[in-house]
C-alpha cells in the first residue's frame, strides 16, 4: 500500500498536534489536555513538567513560503491564549505557573511521513507580547 497524502490543512494540523504531543512526551512532559475549547478559542496542547504548565500552540506548515509557524503567532493570539489558559487553570483550580510555547512543524506530503522539521520555542509570551 502506498503513502496516503493529507486530505487538506485540517488533517495536516491534527497530524502536527499529534507530532507535537509525541515530542513533548519524549521529553518527559505529561499531557493534560489536547484541543481544549473555551469561549475565547482552543488550546492546542496543555502539558506539564517539573511543576510548570506549558500551553502549546502548534503551527504545522507544508513549507515556509509565506511565514514560519512561530511568526504566525501574533501578540493578539498570545493574549487569547493567555485568557484561555487562565480559564483552563481556574476550571482545574490549579495554581501552578503557566508558560506559553509554540511547536513549529514542517510536514511532509503524506501522513505517514515523519516531520521534516520540528522547532520548539519556549516562553514565547514574554518574547513576542
Amino acid at each position: 500500500m502506498g503513502k496516503i497524502p493529507f486530505s487538506g490543512p485540517a488533517e495536516r494540523g491534527r497530524w502536527g498536534e499529534q507530532q507535537a504531543a509525541l515530542y513533548l512526551r519524549g521529553r518527559g512532559y505529561r499531557l493534560l489536555a489536547a484541543g481544549f475549547k473555551t469561549r475565547l478559542g482552543e488550546l492546542d496542547l496543555v502539558a506539564e513538567k517539573d511543576g510548570v504548565v506549558a500551553v502549546v500552540e502548534v503551527k504545522t506548515r507544508s513549507g515556509y513560503r509565506f511565514a514560519r509557524g512561530v511568526e504566525a503567532v501574533s501578540p493578539r493570539k498570545l493574549a487569547r491564549m493567555k485568557a484561555a489558559a487562565a480559564e483552563f487553570m481556574a476550571a482545574r483550580n490549579d495554581p501552578r505557573p503557566v508558560r506559553f510555547d509554540v511547536a513549529e512543524i514542517l510536514a511532509g506530503d503524506c501522513r505517514d511521513d515523519p516531520p521534516r522539521e520540528l522547532n520548539y520555542y519556549e516562553n514565547v509570551y514574554t518574547e513576542l507580547a
